[in-house]
């Protein structure tokens, strides 16, 4: 990393003394404290350093950084060995109550410890969201600047395109632009366009109902782009980053005018910060919200059940929790066919083979995640009835849900067992199907204390008409006479049988959002379309969490998006 920006540690012994003094007391001062090192946080920091005026910055992230730790920075290189980061000490894992969902039991939620968050420990899809999503936020909002015409500017700052030399600062590729060379790709092509999918020339253009090929964000070398790319490339002066700081809670000043509480601090672990300008919660739809009901924002009942002091009763803090769950569906392939896939790997017999052309071309399986194709299905004709027959549907699910233009589900083949640990990698193969639905209706609450999830995956009937449906359309794929050649056949299951497989595997992608949602023309939110908390001053929220709806997406880009517009609605509040 280079000299801008300045990073300290806290394990490092002089810490304390260096930032709070010899006696721990000294309060340092900010004009901008960002809480939260992942895409968007790094995105915000960064871009409110690089800002004209000269403003001085503190990027505060609870981990530590890749550099800090040797053992583990060869693994965030490649999206290939992504898994082997999963319950590391650079991720969370947070827990999850299991008593209400579809599935009972526990998830762990993967989400990044580090600097660069869970950029550091995802597989690197990158997916902007279809062209309906952001016109929608627009239109709810009654902000133009989250319209997709007023996001792809956005967008174009965020993104390198290695093919085009764009100047963004995140380096991106299609699945075609990079060496992989995968022995199952027209094979799978095939498979797609007999299950009568349209291809799509880029997934990210906006319209994205039909098929197309992974884009991902990993450099033209072929290692993992980051949220750390922003802090690498910037030579802003006035940034400085803290890792392995947890922040407890934001504190405030009596009220102003207005009657509204001033935020000016945030307690850590270490010591209190003082913000002369703003702080901003960047640290994603779990924390987020938890740094908010600690420090009394939040509702009334349920911060007075923790005896913790009320600064704002705001009822939506922590509500509304959206992600995607998934389901894996798998094929084995015929013992003769075995080869070039994820279960290769698990020999070091068949491993040689692609580490040799790794090692000597830069190509083949490990130049990165065994997935090329993605496909995008849009649901309306099959949940509109049982929507509309459920008396408990609001208008604002109704115009969130039932749109065409949208993917309700998405699927991605894998050239080996899936997302789930492989059953038997040493005596099969396997080809699979990751079936996820991107528009649950089923919200989950957090709860402040620890934090704790409560996952209702699938709870309502309309989230599993959509799971049904995309699994039976995995077996259709799966069953085409572009794999009878190469795949062991499996007769499709019915309906029931069809539900139990969904029990069984169902889990989730740790894609989070709306735990700090936006206002909309029907919720009151936690922020309004310009990210700042209702019923205080000086504090906003700019993450996923944010997102009023769940996006048809994976959620890393538009959380460079949320860092990107905060750093422009901020910087025209401070003119």
């Amino acid at each position: 990393m280079s000299a801008n920006p300045r990073v300290y540690s806290a394990h490092h012994s002089a810490f304390v003394k260096t930032k709070f003094g010899e006696d721990g007391a000294s309060t340092p001062e900010f004009d901008f404290i960002v809480v939260g090192g992942g895409p968007a946080g790094c995105a915000l920091g960064t871009r409110l350093a690089e800002n004209p005026a000269g403003y001085s910055v503190l990027l505060v992230e609870q981990g530590t950084t890749v550099e800090q730790n040797p053992e583990l920075q060869n693994l965030i290189r490649l999206p290939l060995l992504t898994r082997s980061l999963h319950g590391s000490s650079f991720d969370v894992q947070y827990p999850t109550i299991g008593e209400n969902q579809f599935a009972h039991r526990e998830l762990k939620i993967n989400s990044g410890k580090v600097l660069g968050g869970s950029t550091c420990i995802n597989w690197a899809i990158w997916t902007r969201g279809p062209k309906d999503d952001y016109d929608l936020w627009a239109r709810l909002t009654g902000n133009q600047e989250f319209s997709w015409d007023a996001m792809l500017p956005t967008f174009d700052r965020i993104e390198r395109q290695t093919a085009e030399r764009s100047e963004g600062r995140i380096s991106i590729r299609s699945s075609c632009q990079s060496p992989r060379d995968n022995y199952w790709s027209s094979t799978a092509a095939l498979s797609l366009e007999q299950a009568g999918l349209q291809r799509l020339e880029n997934i990210n253009d906006g319209a994205m109902l039909g098929y197309g090929e992974l884009v991902e964000n990993v450099s033209a070398g072929g290692e993992r782009a980051t949220a750390n790319d922003y802090l690498k490339q910037t030579s802003a002066a006035g940034l400085e980053v803290w890792t392995a700081v947890r922040v407890e809670k934001v504190l405030f000043e009596d009220a102003t005018e207005d009657g509204k509480k001033r935020a000016v601090c945030v307690s850590t672990h270490v010591g209190t910060v003082r913000a002369r300008k703003e702080i901003i919660l960047c640290a994603g739809a779990v924390q987020s919200p938890h740094i908010l009901l600690l420090s009394g924002i939040g509702p009334q009942s349920q911060l007075e059940s923790y005896r913790i002091p009320v600064i704002h009763n705001l009822p939506e803090v922590g509500q509304n929790l959206w992600e995607h769950p998934v389901v894996d569906i798998r094929f084995k392939l015929r013992p003769e066919k075995r080869r070039d896939t994820a279960e290769d790997l698990a020999s070091i017999r068949t491993a040689g083979r692609h580490l040799d052309k790794w090692a000597n071309e830069g190509q083949g399986l490990i130049s990165g995640i065994p997935v090329e194709w993605f496909t995008f299905t849009n649901l309306k004709e099959k949940i509109e009835p049982s929507l509309s027959q459920d008396p408990s549907t609001t208008e604002y699910e109704k115009t969130t849900l039932l749109r065409t233009a949208i993917p309700h589900v998405e699927q991605f083949l894998h050239y080996g067992h899936g997302l789930a640990a492989a059953p038997d990698p040493f005596q099969s193969s396997y080809i699979s199907m990751s079936n996820v639905v991107l528009t649950p209706r089923s919200p989950d609450p957090i709860n402040p204390r620890i934090p704790r999830i409560e996952v209702n995956q699938l709870k309502e009937e309309v989230d599993r008409e959509m799971m049904i449906a995309v699994v039976e359309k995995a077996y259709d794929v799966l069953s085409s006479k572009a794999w009878e050649d190469f795949l062991e056949p499996q007769e499709k299951p019915d309906r029931e049988t069809v539900l139990d497989i969904i029990k069984e595997r169902l889990t989730t992608l740790w894609h989070l959002g709306g735990t700090c949602a936006m206002e909309t023309s029907y919720n009151t939110g936690v922020v309004d379309s310009s990210f700042r908390v209702h019923g205080v001053q000086g504090l906003r929220v700019a993450d996923t969490s944010i997102i009023p709806f769940p996006i048809s997406a994976h959620t890393q880009a538009v959380a460079y998006a949320i860092g990107e517009k905060a750093a422009v609605f901020i910087g025209q509040d401070h003119l």
